[in-house]
This record gives C-alpha cells, structure tokens and sequence, in this order.
C-alpha cells in the first residue's frame, strides 16, 4: 500500500511538473499563421568568414527541428549575403543590439520578431547580439543553441516552463530537442496544416494594421542557478521529489524480498 500511494504521489507532481510544458505565442494562439511552408529564408552576414559558420549552424538547427516533423518548415539558401540592407525573412547580426531592438546586449542573446497582415506571419527577424564575444564565438555551442531555440518563435512556439527544453527562456546547454520541444513543433504543425486547409481566418483579421511581435531570449542564467526563474517552488518540488524516489527505492527494494515484482520508473521521456 505504501509503494502505491508513493506511486500516486509521484505521478501527480509529474503531473504537475509536466502541466505547464510548451506554449504557443499569443499571436499564433489569437489565430494568426504562416500562409504555406517553407518559409523563404535569407541569412545576412558582415564577413563571409563568419557566413560560413553562421550558414553551416543554421542548417544544423534547422534539420534538428524538421526531423521531428518530417515538413520543410523553413528554406535557407546555401549561400548568404554580405551586407547590412536587410529583406524578407532573415536572420542577422547586429552590432548595435540595445537600439536596434529596445532590449539589453548584456543580459539578451537574441531577438525574434514576427509580423502580421489579417491573420497570416507576413515577415519574421531574428537579429542575434553580436555585442556578446562569447555567442558570436559559439562558445559551448550557445550560438547553435540560441539559433535552434529562435527558430521555434519564427513559427510560433513560445517558451516552455520545461527546464530541459530548448525553448526554456533561459539557455541550459540544450542542444537537442527534448520530448517537450517535439510535442510542440508536432501540436504546432497540425493546427497550422489544418488552419491551411480550412482557410482558417482569425477574429483579428478584421483589424488593418500590421502587427509586430517580438519575442527577447536572454541568457545569463544557466541551469542549476538561482537567476534561471525557477524561483523557490520548484527547487522545494525537486527535493519532495527526490525524497519520494528514496521512499519509493526503499519500498520497492524491501519488497523485492517478498517476491513482489519490481516495477519500472519512467523518471523522463525526452
């Protein structure tokens, strides 16, 4: 009876931990869409040196997300410009990030904009700090990671309350798409398919004005830190979780002596 209640107990705290997950951004959840896939997508550089490795980490990041799907979401060409005149859909550096965008170059790695016309993304922009040494270096691979989590609020998903996401606001050394990620892109892609085929039109589609949405991801916070906006309550959750899997290990292993059968945990799933 033990080892059942703690069962119960730790599935309602997985319950709760796993309640909060992906979330859509609000203009996607108000109706509005891409039109069709792919997005036409251009990729604006200073150097051609740092094209090449820009390029190369977009197409990475790209495929990791296309893989869940098995859709061609974005289309980014081989080659890349050398300029600072900027069109269409695209992703850049910028050197003067706090003017360019309104947010902080110390505290924000990078900015996703999305536009509107009626209910459909017209245009979108992801403008890169290029103030911070350590992303322009990709050092630790935070420039891949930081160009994977962008590429998720160019079609919509917003930030998860999923630590181990790479959509978690905060960068955590994520560089592979967790179970959390690819239930998002997954949920995304059909409402966005279906809304297609319906000819879907949002409430907002009646207003005329054209809509920019933007959303700031910054990282100074890694996990395991204090600043990451856990805040307390999670923390708490973590060590009444632990306390039970050692309640649970005990149980199960007295048990064992008996001839019961020892059950399996699923302790994750990404």
């Amino acid at each position: 009876m033990k080892a059942k209640a703690i069962f119960l107990i730790l599935g309602v705290i997985l319950g709760l931990k796993t309640s909060y997950a992906y979330q859509f951004t609000e203009d996607f959840v108000n109706g509005i869409y891409w039109r069709n896939f792919p997005i036409t997508m251009k990729t604006f550089v200073d150097t051609a040196s740092e094209g090449s490795v820009l390029s190369q980490l977009i197409s990475e990041a790209e495929q990791e997300w296309e893989n869940s799907t098995g859709t061609d979401i974005w289309s980014f060409p081989d080659s890349y410009e050398v300029s600072n005149s900027y069109s269409g859909n695209y992703i850049r550096w910028s050197n003067n990030f706090a003017e360019e965008t309104g947010y902080s170059p110390i505290s924000t790695l990078a900015v996703t904009i999305r536009y509107r016309v009626g209910t459909y993304f017209t245009q979108t922009e992801i403008i890169l700090n290029g103030e911070n040494a350590k992303l322009r270096a990709n050092q630790n691979g935070i420039l891949y990671q930081t160009i994977l989590h962008e590429l998720g609020h160019t079609i919509g998903i917003d930030h998860s309350e999923y630590t181990s996401a790479v959509m978690y606001a905060s960068l955590q050394g994520i560089d592979r798409l967790s179970f959390d990620d690819q239930e998002a892109i997954l949920a995304l892609m059909d409402q966005t398919v279906e809304r297609q085929e319906t000819g879907y039109i949002s409430a907002l589609a009646t207003e005329t004005r054209t809509d920019k949405n933007a959303l700031a991801c910054g990282s100074v916070a890694f996990i395991n830190s204090d600043d990451n906006n856990d805040g307390p309550g999670n923390g708490a959750l973590t060590v009444v979780f632990g306390f039970l899997l050692t309640l649970l290990f005990s149980q199960l292993t007295s048990t064992k002596a008996t001839g019961r059968q020892k059950l399996p945990i699923l302790i994750s799933r990404d």
